[in-house]
């Protein structure tokens, strides 16, 4: 195990795992603190939406450290995928407030895509 890059090789594939649990336990959590149909429909379209972009990330990011698309390809979906996700996650959360209705966080207005 004196290999730098065994070590690294290891430190990604329990990153990984690690990332996609806390994924499930974060999915689970938001789905059982939804106050109505309204906010679980959302958070299942969220869900989705964010499965298949993150599918693509990782794929990017796995094809790149095994040398199959060049280092650039890396260094873009990290940059797409982190300056994307700050305003996602804002527009997430005011969606949801939206759906959650009057009297319970939400100010009552109609929620629109």
């Amino acid at each position: 195990m004196d290999d730098g890059a065994t070590i690294g090789w290891i430190g990604a594939i329990v990153g990984s795992l690690a990332g996609l649990a806390g994924a499930v336990f974060g999915c689970r959590a938001s789905l059982k603190s939804a106050r109505n149909d309204a906010q679980r429909q959302f958070l299942w379209t969220l869900i989705a939406v964010s499965t298949v972009l993150l599918v693509v990330f990782g794929v990017a990011i796995w094809l790149t450290a095994l040398g199959v698309w060049p280092r650039w390809v890396y260094w873009l979906a990290m940059g797409l995928w982190f300056v994307g996700l700050g305003p996602a996650i804002v527009w997430g959360n005011r969606r949801l407030g939206l759906l959650a209705g009057p009297g319970q966080g939400g100010n009552g207005a109609t929620a629109s895509r």
